[in-house]
């Protein structure tokens, strides 16, 4: 199962992704974190504060990744997803490919962050775009495939730039986290037509709900019923890599219903028909 975590600048997403990373290590799960955002907050949540100096970062990895699964260096992401027959990246309990293992730190137990990275040489010369830290996860996630016992959880840049680029194509299921405001649910319904477009399921999350009107403002702009609440847990922000007492049910009401959604073979086909998609939109 890949769940990818969707929202705009300050709604809480990295809140909401680092506290399903540690819910599920808690439930037994083997969990892969990757951190897509330039601030780094997921990993930030979850190991307290306290990154590992030694880390790795993915946004370097685009040269190596194309070596390692044995497509030409300067051949397009869509041209390797379509050109490779069957998945070849893997993270399970049992089974990690090498270069998930490189790239992969283990933080605490059960849980590995992949980081894509702050600003490289090449970002801040102008030679690249910082959406080129995150860009290896375009052919990254359509070929990992993971086991029954593990989940990945992608934190996203904030805004709509995880989903407009089609890097959600990769995931197995989107939560697009708001706050009750005006800004956040914009955003949210953005991130919901893209989410629709590229044909990936998704659920919103209400975060920063205070009372029951917050709740029904967001249903009333998002026009849905379905809508996971996490509770306002002030606690977390002193503690953001300690799993919070006060939302056993968002978690429970997450856990069930995305057991029936992991589907890898699914996911890879996804991916292929948007980037079938590109190339005759070229």
């Amino acid at each position: 199962m890949v769940i990818g975590v969707l929202g705009k600048g300050g709604v809480g997403k990295s809140t909401v992704a680092s506290q399903l990373a540690l819910y599920f290590t808690t439930r037994g799960k083997s969990v892969l974190g990757i951190d897509a955002d330039y601030n780094m907050d997921f990993v930030f949540n979850v190991t307290g504060g306290v990154v590992p100096e030694s880390i790795p970062y993915f946004g370097t990895s685009k040269k190596e990744m194309k070596e390692y699964v044995g497509v030409d260096i300067a051949s397009l992401y869509g041209e390797g997803v379509l050109g490779i027959a069957e998945q070849k990246f893997m993270f399970s309990p049992e089974c990690m490919d090498l270069f998930t293992a490189k790239y992969s730190t283990l933080v605490k137990e059960n849980l590995s962050m992949i980081v894509c990275g702050p600003e490289t040489d090449e970002v801040l010369h102008g030679i690249a775009c910082g959406h080129s830290l995150s860009a290896p996860l375009k052919l990254y996630l359509p070929l990992l495939e993971v086991g029954k016992d593990s989940i990945v959880i992608l934190d996203e840049k904030a805004g709509a730039d995880g989903a407009n680029t089609g890097i959600i194509s990769g995931c197995d299921l989107v939560l697009i986290v708001t706050d009750p405001s005006l800004h956040g649910t914009k955003t949210a319904l953005q991130i919901a037509k893209l989410a629709e477009f590229f044909e990936v399921p998704y659920y919103f999350v209400g975060n920063k709900v205070h009372s029951e009107a917050d709740t029904t403002y967001i249903r009333s702009v998002l026009g849905t019923e379905k809508l996971f609440v996490f509770n306002n847990d002030q606690s977390i922000a002193r503690a953001p890599n300690e799993l919070s007492t006060q939302n056993n049910e968002f978690f429970v009401n997450i856990h069930n219903d995305i057991e029936s959604k992991a589907n890898n073979e699914l996911r890879l086909e996804r991916s292929r028909k948007k980037f079938r998609a590109e190339q005759e939109f070229r």
